[in-house]
């Protein structure tokens, strides 16, 4: 991968570092985004295309990704974001999201996926539960424009790489994510050269899923791919707990046979549909309790604690609680923030942080990506993701923004 004083590595092949002579710091497109790329959505990002290989010898395959880079003289350092859409989207929805937030001195990159697996729709590859080992990332996806499931990694690699190459010095990288984007995180942290590279991250919408568990634990991985067994690295967890699509089968399972089953709630279970059509649609239960996700993302949390060897009792607090069960169609917010923070071992090197930030009937979504200004016009206004990410990762990663 392309950072300072390190060999640039993809999936394909070993890239040496490029080292640029200094200049005023910006950036330039390695090429021009082609007709028909998504829209950034701002004029302070470029739309860019890279073309990243696949290795074997076959064809690069063009890639996009939006990107700012704030101007500042050549010997400042700036955090480098790479942020994740969700599946079926592109880099343009996470510029909205972030957006707002170059004035601070960072470098943001919102890459898009491409059209991938059930489906063809866009979405990131990473270990789930299509594929289930690292010998996938070699496979080619059935989509076009059928680049390999590693090819979200070298895109990784790719970008990094050109950023240097053009004088751009990183003071550290990071990685946030949403939904499929999420997946994408959990795949970065549990792979050693990404979580060697990265200095924090966040996974928004999604827990880590049970093949990534099982292939972080893997004694190996495949070529450059290798499971992080050892390297700890700060990373902040949310989710909603009616966002009920992604949690892991066996929740499922165990919620309808020991839950609706008994209660006669869903009398007709004959067939794993049936399973989660109860789950997904019975009335009764309104997003408490271990019948929806707030039980995985507990799961993912307890991973990550265990996994960063942090403080097991987490500190709770508890948001202020913007505009819920407000009477006014215009407050639309009906949930509560809840936090856990689990420290880093006070004088322990081989420890790191983790948050847990649970969203009390909350669904789908990056909580107040409308903004938590009163008054509210999303369905949490309690907190702003983006900056309780930025705050976590300044508390706990080395995250020095700069203020031009």
């Amino acid at each position: 991968m392309s950072f300072p004083g390190k060999t640039i590595v993809t999936v394909a092949a070993a890239v040496p570092l490029l080292v640029a002579a200094p200049v005023e710091a910006q950036y330039t497109c390695p090429l021009p985004a082609p007709a028909g790329a998504p829209l950034c959505g701002n004029p302070e990002f470029q739309s860019c295309r890279i073309d990243v290989p696949v290795g074997g010898g076959g064809a690069p395959v063009p890639r996009h990704f939006c990107i700012h880079v704030p101007a500042a003289p050549p010997s400042m350092e700036f955090p480098v974001i790479f942020a994740f859409h969700g599946g079926g989207g592109d880099g343009g929805v996470m510029v909205a999201i972030w957006d707002k937030h170059t004035e601070q001195g960072m470098v943001l990159i919102a890459p898009s996926a491409l059209p991938s697996r059930a489906g063809c729709t866009t979405r990131w590859r990473t270990i789930d539960r299509q594929s289930l080992n690292w010998s996938d990332f070699t496979v080619v996806d059935p989509c076009p424009p059928m680049a390999p499931l590693g090819h979200d990694l070298a895109l990784v690699d790719a970008i990094a790489q050109d950023l240097i190459a053009q004088g751009i010095q990183p003071q550290g990288f990071y990685a946030a994510g949403f939904s499929s984007g999420a997946g994408m995180v959990h795949q970065l942290f549990i792979t050693e050269r990404y979580a060697d590279r990265f200095a924090g991250f966040a996974a928004i919408g999604v827990p880590i899923d049970n093949p990534q568990k099982d292939a972080q634990a893997a004694a190996v991985g495949a070529g450059p791919l290798q499971p992080n067994h050892h390297i700890k690295k700060p990373i902040l967890v949310a989710m909603g707990t009616s966002d009920k699509g992604f949690a892991p089968w066996e929740n499922l399972v165990e919620s309808v046979d020991d839950v609706l089953v008994p209660s006669n709630a869903c009398p007709a279970i004959t067939s794993a549909a049936d399973v989660v059509a109860c789950y997904r649609d019975h009335p009764t239960f309104p997003g408490l309790g271990k019948n929806f996700v707030i039980a995985p993302l507990e799961d993912t949390a307890d991973w990550y604690v265990a996994h960063n060897n942090s403080i097991e009792r987490g500190l709770e607090s508890l948001y202020p609680d913007l505009g819920h069960g407000s009477s006014f169609t215009e407050h639309r917010d009906a949930t509560v923030a809840v936090r856990h923070d689990f420290p880093q071992r006070p004088g322990v090197e081989d420890s790191a942080a983790v948050a847990r930030i649970t969203i009390v009937d909350g669904g789908h979504t990056w909580p107040g990506h409308n903004g938590n200004a009163p008054p509210c016009r999303s369905e949490n206004c309690d907190i702003d993701t983006t900056e309780e990410i930025l705050q976590f990762w300044r508390a706990n990663a080395g995250l020095q923004a700069i203020w031009p």
